[in-house]
């Protein structure tokens, strides 16, 4: 079989684009598998910051336009996936299945049709011809991510033709079916659990996650502040904090890393911007403890994309030996069971009060890190391989 996925975003090589290309890895056992995508990426880029191996995975590049004009390249294909954030590209191919990270796009606030209509009758018409699209991504490559995140006015047509829609968590199976109405099936994120193995273990808070601002920021600022405190209360002493990830074009995502550092500054916080995976798989495996704060001070009912969806860097430290000390929102209740397999928190003060009482009792963190490398196993990618292929299955049955 012939199997197309597509990923707009492959280049940035984060989490959806781990998705893609794991789910690629496993179907090419079987299947001709092609990744497509609007760039460019190196098989030799992808093992560096991803450790995947994609050497039996074909790769092809499609023109950088909305998604309304690549309908007909999906025609080819006996099975498209649509992995790609916020696309409601409308396929042709003969079975066709959506992976939604996150329902971003309701379309039923009032100026999403006006926005939607804007960017269809007036932007891209402009951004068609090669030269201005060029100019606009090399400018202003901020804006141009964000016109080419705008669904169309069909978008909800679009969605309909999928056979099978793959929400990547609980929390994101809830919003579908409150934005779009949609039924949708449970497929939780791969993690390369067997490339993350508890080291020596060393007094290290480690943090994963991309340095962005805006939508679903990381909060490494806020982590920092709450990590200087515990610094200089004398609550924690001979700790280290280590950040570890990629840094994103444009201005403001810069500015944001910047005031981090700034924040950081005299204390012991380590940075490792755009780190090689053997960097973060030591990293793993010596950090005693796993900080995740995405959603802090965000109000869920009125921006749930702006909590973590699912948390796959949560698993790959729980996998290492760290105990995670994680805030109890949205995917993160999927994957740690409080007082269990690590601690879900409301409050800063209940994240410092949590990393305090592990940071003093080791017999308490052994017994929780135990726990959770165990539960980390419900997440491995052979248990992702048997449900994609159970899903694969009952869509087939349902046709």
């Amino acid at each position: 079989m012939r199997i197309g996925i597509y990923n707009r975003w492959l280049r940035v090589l984060g989490g959806g684009e781990r998705f893609t290309l794991c789910l690629a890895q496993i179907l090419s056992r079987d299947n001709e598998v092609c990744v497509i995508s609007q760039y460019q990426v190196k098989p030799e880029e992808i093992q560096a910051r991803l450790g995947i191996d994609v050497t039996d995975i074909k790769f092809e590049v499609w023109p950088n336009l909305p998604d309304e004009d690549l309908s007909k390249f999906t025609v080819h294909f006996d099975l498209f996936i649509n992995a790609s954030h916020m696309s409601a590209l409308l396929p042709c191919a003969t079975r066709n299945i959506l992976i939604v990270y996150f329902p971003s796009w309701s379309g039923r606030e009032w100026w999403q049709p006006l926005l939607s209509r804007l960017s269809q009758d007036v932007v891209w018409p402009i951004l068609r011809v090669e030269a201005f699209r060029t100019a606009l991504e090399k400018l202003m490559p901020d804006v141009f991510a964000r016109l080419q995140r705008i669904p169309s006015l069909h978008f909800r047509e679009a969605l309909k033709r999928y056979d099978l829609i793959c929400a990547i968590s609980h929390f994101t199976q809830q919003w579908i079916a409150k934005y779009w109405g949609l039924p949708s099936e449970i497929l939780y994120p791969p993690v390369d659990i067997e490339k993350f193995i508890p080291l020596e273990k060393r007094n290290i808070i480690l943090n994963v996650g991309r340095f962005f601002s805006g939508g679903h920021n990381k909060k490494q600022l806020e982590m920092v502040r709450a990590f200087k405190h515990l610094c200089n209360t004398k609550r924690l002493q001979g700790w280290e904090l280590h950040l570890v990830g990629h840094t994103s074009c444009g201005f403001r995502h810069k500015r944001y890393l910047e005031k981090v550092r700034a924040e950081a500054e005299g204390y012991p916080v380590f940075f490792h911007l755009d780190a090689p995976f053997e960097v973060l798989q030591q990293l793993y495996g010596q950090a005693k403890i796993y900080w995740h704060a995405s959603g802090y001070g965000e109000d869920i009912s009125r921006h749930p994309d702006r909590f973590e969806h699912f948390g796959i860097s949560i698993v790959e430290a729980m996998a290492a030996g760290c105990v995670p000390v994680v805030i109890g929102k949205a995917g993160q209740k999927e994957i740690v069971i409080n007082h269990v397999t690590g601690f879900l928190w409301e409050t800063v003060e209940e994240l410092m009060d949590y990393t305090e009482e592990l940071a003093r009792n080791p017999v308490l963190w052994a017994k929780i890190s135990q726990m959770a490398i165990s539960r980390a196993q419900d997440f491995s990618k052979d248990v992702f391989a048997s449900r994609v292929y159970e899903l694969m299955l009952n869509a087939e049955k349902k046709g």
